[in-house]
């Protein structure tokens, strides 16, 4: 492999799963979604510079996926499977923004709680998945001591990890989300 395929294939290991989100968020099913993803690195991959930043590429590939749902949002308004002027309501340029932001911050927490230990890893799942303190420790068969504990360990190395940006705004997910990982 040479330098360029391993620098595009990182790029996509770690956008693969928030572009994916992104456009699912849009068409509303996840097959049309992972397709839709697919094709927008794939063109992304026909036009690869080396003198690509992540930034550039990370614009190249949402205003894609962007096109790509707005396509397939036109084409069900055309065909009769969605009612007029739903399409234009749901990819505004703030709510599309909205969302980029949303599935990048997802992703990169994602990858940071991946990145802890067993324990740290079990309780800060279990703490996105709702559970309170008592329900984690009954769960892992641990005490509530030991849940405080791990958490507390936990939100040190991730805040370490994504900075405290990403902490907010991981509280502001849990707010709304019901399951998270």
């Amino acid at each position: 492999m040479t330098r360029e395929q391993d620098i595009f294939k990182l790029f996509y290991l770690k956008h693969f799963k928030a572009v994916a989100a992104f456009c699912r968020a849009y068409v509303k099913d996840e097959k049309v979604a992972l397709d839709m993803a697919q094709e927008a690195f794939y063109r992304l991959l026909q036009h690869w510079q080396s003198e690509y930043t992540t930034d550039s590429a990370r614009s190249f590939i949402y205003i894609t996926a962007k096109n790509l749902c707005l396509d397939h949002l036109r084409h069900r308004k055309f065909s009769g499977e969605m009612p007029e002027g739903v399409a234009e309501q749901l990819v505004t340029e703030e709510n599309l923004l909205a969302e980029i932001i949303r599935q990048e911050a997802i992703e990169a927490v994602r990858q940071a709680v991946a990145s802890l230990s067993g324990r740290s890893r079990q309780v800060i799942r279990l703490t996105l998945d709702g559970k309170t303190n008592p329900e984690i420790a009954e769960a892992l068969g641990i005490s509530v001591n030991t849940v405080k504990f791990a958490k507390k360990e936990a939100y040190v190395k991730l805040r370490r990890c994504l900075g405290n940006e990403y902490l907010v705004l991981l509280a502001l997910e849990v707010a709304r989300m019901t399951h998270f990982l």
